[in-house]
């Protein structure tokens, strides 16, 4: 008897990106199940295949997915703060070539459906949000409002410190990012700082301090501009009276 061997061919990156889609798509429709797709890891990183991806067959299972879940935990929040209606919107034009209306409902739906839920976070949950996802937007009024700071600084301590903590991160991590983000994580350190009456303690407990200062030798003048600032109001007592 003849025995053909057949020569094994690895699956590419994108079908099994695919087949995962797939598998967790299926799954949202056991309840138990999607209610528990909550991870804000997970919707990071579906907001994050559909901006980058391309393959019609792939975003097509990915929107469904978003569609799926929207409506667990906190899932909506963290879709607006990877800036996800940028992403629906260029989609949406797109929207004559996929030759798909089950794509298109789904990019109607989710934009119909994010919205009231972005209307209603505060401007510190839409930050909030920015930040976890590492998408800090330099145009967002937040960062330069003193407003936002005297009304929103207690709320920096909430859950474990998080947002504090990956502010930390991109200053540890300064090489993933672009210098305008490190600079702005930096300036959002500062004024935390200023702004909370334990400000430097707080910042000093989480360790934040000493990534601060080795920024001071980035090649970036912005980041380094940026950097000395925030040292200069973890040392100071009184930063307005240091200013006039």
């Amino acid at each position: 008897m003849l025995i053909r061997h057949t020569e094994y061919k690895p699956q590419t990156i994108e079908q099994v990106l695919y087949q995962t889609l797939n598998t967790l798509w299926v799954l949202t429709y056991n309840d138990k199940v999607r209610k528990k797709l909550t991870k804000r890891n997970l919707v990071r990183n579906l907001c994050n295949i559909l901006h980058s991806v391309t393959k019609d067959k792939i975003l097509r299972l990915t929107l469904s997915l978003l569609r799926n879940i929207l409506h667990e935990g906190d899932n909506g929040e963290v879709m607006i703060g990877t800036g996800i209606f940028d992403t629906l919107s260029l989609l949406n034009s797109r929207k004559d070539q996929f030759g798909d209306e089950d794509m298109v409902e789904d990019i109607q739906f989710l934009e119909k459906n994010l919205e009231p839920i972005m209307n209603a976070m505060s401007s510190f949950d839409r930050f909030k949000q920015e930040i976890l996802a590492g998408k800090i937007d330099p145009t967002s009024p937040s960062h330069k409002s003193e407003r936002f700071w005297r009304e929103n600084f207690a709320r920096f301590e909430e859950g474990d410190k998080e947002v504090l903590r990956k502010l930390k991160e991109i200053i540890e991590l300064e090489k993933e990012y672009e210098p305008r983000i490190v600079a702005l994580a930096c300036w959002d350190v500062g004024e935390f700082v200023r702004f909370h009456p334990r400000g430097k303690s707080i910042i000093e407990e989480i360790d934040c301090k000493v990534p601060i200062m080795k920024l001071l030798n980035h090649e970036s003048e912005k980041v380094k501009g940026e950097a000395l600032l925030a040292l200069q109001k973890l040392m100071v007592t009184n930063w307005e009276y240091l200013q006039q």
